[in-house]
């Protein structure tokens, strides 16, 4: 019987205490370790303002990446090789979708709600929208009544909805950064 008591641990509700509450937080900087946001590798505290800045960031590049995809479909409507379609038909019901698809787009960048420190980059975003409309427009022109001039003019707003992106995309670099 006394080696019974000699095994016996007696700890007292101090020490059981003390021992919950390290497992307790040894469990929470676990989980805080695993599930902390990472932005290029580094730990980002969440504050309110830096939610809205990461929120409008993320949003705003998939707005690029859109704008990319429509320009993208807004070609394919003007050619007629192989690789895309060639019938009138086609290529007006890929420039409607791509006309729908902007003006999705164009409701987006005005419902969000921009942080003050990323005005710049909201300039930018609305600039090439605009300028993505602008051809999309223009692209729906041609389609509907194919002409040599107005092709020269589809393809000056292409090339100029194109050369809007790079400015979005540095000043995103510049912002996440």
């Amino acid at each position: 019987m006394e080696s019974e008591a000699e095994n016996e641990i007696t700890l007292s509700p101090g020490t059981g205490l003390s021992l919950l509450l390290a497992v307790v937080l040894a469990l929470g900087l676990v989980l805080g370790i695993i599930f902390t946001p990472r932005t290029q590798g580094r730990p980002v505290i969440l504050s309110r303002e830096n939610l809205a800045l990461k929120a409008y960031l993320d949003r705003a590049g998939g707005w690029v990446w859109e704008m990319e995809e429509v320009g993208r479909s807004m070609l394919g409507a003007l050619s007629g090789n192989s690789a895309h379609p060639s019938s009138i038909y086609e290529q007006a019901r890929i420039a409607r979708g791509a006309s729908e698809r902007l003006r999705n787009l164009e409701a987006q960048v005005e419902r969000a709600r921009v942080p003050a420190a990323l005005g710049g980059l909201d300039r930018l975003v609305r600039e090439a929208v605009g300028r993505h409309l602008r051809a999309c427009d223009l692209v729906l022109d041609y389609v509907g009544a194919p002409e040599e001039r107005k092709l020269a003019a589809v393809r000056e707003a292409l090339d100029s909805a194109k050369g809007s992106l790079p400015p979005v995309r540095e000043a995103l670099e510049g912002a996440r950064k």
